[in-house]
């Protein structure tokens, strides 16, 4: 029996549309295509096949002096061994892309001295083993499956190994097995180990970039001379162990915001540069159980622009080092329970952070590095009892042209002068100890966050509060209901939005004897404390000449409590966006887009969103709900509620159920969208951990 049909063309392609096996075929002087052996065609040359029909396998042997064979796959190919493969003699390197099916009974693409690999979209690669590549380079990129079934999907043991995964690797044992002297993963597609690993690396050099799925027994073993991984995505552990480092060298471990670990990850003990390093992102980012979750590592990295929150228990704390600790980072010490009376302090020649009692008994110490030096630190509640430390280099200031009250009528804050006296909300009045100043201009004020005020539209705190438009720095606090609450934790885009195009900013702060709330456009708000960030400012200078003799203090003294987090500043945020209903936006025909998530959970969300374009019959809202990126449903916010008709909202309310549970062994990131704009409803981000059932508003 021979090969039904084979045709060539002047550039060597051989074009196989029918099937065969059997006697060797002859075709051209010099090129053998043999069907013996288990295999459809057998080549001894410098060959190029295109298949867009079916072959029983294809094999490549250099041992006549050919070296390399291009193969591209638009059909078929299997085998009662190899799908593809180089003979027992080496010497062949292989270019293969597939479009279509190699399925043999044994492995699917076999590579004796090395090759690359290209599995496009809709590319179906199975067998024994998935891919197995020896040689000096191995290169993978995969759209489409990869599965091995009896072995790994994926075993790469070059010299120099890569692979980039946006389709799908699994195998029976390991999803990915990399070895040799490097060897690289960029994963944004899923990669499962049924057996064992998910991805095991065992390369001198090793490095894993995650934004996608990597699940097992154990989800990443990595080691060799040194490793890195990278997680942007999520790495699951059936087996209780969701990454190990164990490289002899150093381990590096780089987490993304919005990165999901579902299990232990831990460090090589006797490695000496076990590191976590916290990157920038958009959005503020999470660690937890430091010391017990995340073990081994002796150094935290918090990159430049960065902001997070790393929480664990004190003595897990104990031996590490926190490095780039600033720009409002958190460490949450779950095990400390919170207390107005405690302090915190900063040691800049030990670098050590102290945490003491009201009794000046020290209840912990973390160490940080020396660029904390010359920064403050203060004490929060975490929402749940327990103990945030924050780095507060925050300047609470109001913008030039802000009236500030004094006992005979209110005047424009850049008119005060040192010594004048300002009615504070306690009924008396307190003389201006130091008025510090700060400005930006063009390129650092326009799109500068960190500098740009937050706006409280006229009336948008409570009936004629504040009396007119008020702008203060996103750190200023404002005393709502008994509450010190910073202006960025307010913004709700309608009544209370941030500034992004001020070409010019002038800011004044306001600093007495002690931390005092006084009166700005009617509205209460905070004075100056202070708390070492006065160099921020281009007098400062002056103070030290006012005040030479003064004593220097590094614990922040607030006059009430300051929160940041936890059911009291959700409750505040819900009243303030209900109240922005009746108001109108700065802009002509701007919408108020109101909204927000009370409730989710694994199996449904509640929440209430208004338009007010409603009024003029536009309807309810329709809103997209959204888990780890994906749409999974649709719903329209046009429920009654007792407590939304007594707050003057209607029936706007949304109660949405997912269309299956969501695992409870999983992270997973809730979003609750307008499907007009896109725009997320205030709160309506909520990431549930393994073993959390809900987030109650």
């Amino acid at each position: 029996m021979t090969i039904d049909t084979i045709t060539t063309n002047a550039s060597g392609v051989v074009l196989s549309t029918g099937s065969g096996y059997g006697n060797p075929v002859t075709v051209a002087p010099t090129v053998t295509l043999s069907a013996g052996g288990g295999y459809g065609i057998y080549v001894q040359a410098e060959w190029a096949i295109q298949n867009q029909g079916t072959i029983d396998g294809i094999l490549f042997q250099g041992s006549n002096g050919f070296s390399d064979g291009t193969v591209i796959n638009e059909g078929s190919i299997g085998a009662s061994y190899f799908g593809i493969g180089i003979g027992e003699y080496g010497g062949a390197s292989i270019t293969l892309d597939n479009f279509g099916t190699i399925s043999p009974s044994g492995d699917a693409v076999f590579l004796n001295d090395g090759g690359s690999v290209t599995n496009e979209s809709g590319g179906v690669i199975s067998g024994s083993t998935g891919m197995y590549i020896v040689g000096t380079s191995a290169g993978i990129i995969n759209h489409g499956s990869i599965d091995g079934t009896a072995g790994a999907g994926v075993d790469l043991r070059a010299t120099t190994n890569s692979i980039d995964n946006t389709g799908y690797i699994g195998g029976a044992d390991i999803g990915v097995a990399e070895a040799g002297t490097s060897a690289t993963l960029d994963n944004s597609g899923t990669i499962v180990g049924s057996g064992s690993e998910g991805v095991k690396l065992t390369a001198g050099q090793s490095l894993i970039h995650n934004t996608g799925y990597i699940g097992g027994a154990t989800g990443v073993r990595e080691g060799g001379a040194n490793a890195t991984l990278e997680n942007a995505g999520t790495i699951h552990a059936t087996g209780g162990m969701a990454a190990y480092l164990y490289a002899t060298g150093s381990n590096r471990l780089i987490v993304d915001a919005g990165a999901a670990f579902t299990g232990f990850v831990k460090a090589k003990a006797s490695t000496g540069g076990n590191t976590i390093e916290l990157t920038s992102a958009a959005s503020a980012g999470t660690i937890s159980n430091l010391g017990y979750q995340y073990i081994g590592f002796g150094t935290i990295t918090i990159d430049a622009g960065a902001n997070w929150t790393v929480a664990g228990s004190i003595t897990g704390f104990g031996g590490v080092t926190v490095e780039g600790f600033n720009n409002h980072d958190r460490l949450d010490l779950t095990d400390l329970n919170f207390s107005a009376g405690d302090t915190v302090s900063f040691d800049d020649g030990t670098n050590l952070l102290t945490i003491k009692n009201g009794g000046g008994s020290t209840l912990a110490t973390i160490h940080l590095d020396d660029s904390a030096d010359g920064h403050a630190f203060q004490l929060l509640d975490d929402g749940h009892g327990h103990t945030f430390v924050e780095e507060t280099d925050y300047t609470p200031c109001y913008l030039k042209g802000t009236r500030i009250r004094m006992p005979r009528g209110d005047r424009a804050v850049e008119t005060l002068r040192i010594g004048d006296m300002i009615a504070t909300m306690g009924g008396e009045a307190l003389p201006l100890k130091w008025i510090g100043r700060r400005s930006y201009r063009d390129w650092l004020a326009v799109g500068n966050e960190d500098a740009q005020p937050i706006l409280f539209k006229a009336g948008s705190i409570a009936d004629g509060i504040p009396a007119r438009d008020l702008y203060v720095s996103p750190e200023h606090a404002m005393f709502v209901d008994g509450m010190l609450i910073p202006a960025r934790y307010l913004v709700n885009g309608a009544s209370i939005v941030k500034t992004r195009d001020l070409e010019e900013i002038d800011y004044f702060h306001l600093e007495f004897d002690r931390h005092a709330v006084i009166f700005a456009e009617g509205a209460t708000a905070e004075s100056f404390v202070d708390d070492d960030s006065r160099m921020l400012f281009h007098n400062a200078a002056e103070y030290r000449r006012l005040y030479p003799d003064e004593s220097r203090r590094r614990e922040v003294e607030f006059c009430a409590p300051r929160v940041e987090a936890g059911h009291a500043l959700e409750t505040v945020q819900r009243a303030l966006a209900a109240r922005a209903l009746g108001l109108r936006s700065g802009r002509q025909g701007e919408a108020l887009r109101l909204g927000y998530l009370d409730r989710a959970t694994r199996s449904m969300v509640e929440g209430w969103a208004l338009d007010h374009r409603a009024a003029a019959g536009d309807g309810p809202v329709r809103l997209a709900i959204v888990v780890n990126g994906a749409v999974v449903g649709q719903t329209l916010a046009d429920r009654a509620r007792a407590d939304l008709k007594s707050s003057g909202l209607g029936d706007c309310g949304f109660s949405f159920v997912l269309p299956r549970q969501l695992s409870p062994e999983l992270n997973h990131r809730i979003e609750v969208r307008r499907e007009s704009d896109w725009t997320l409803l205030t709160g309506a981000s909520v990431t549930l951990k393994p073993a959390e059932t809900a987030r109650a508003a």
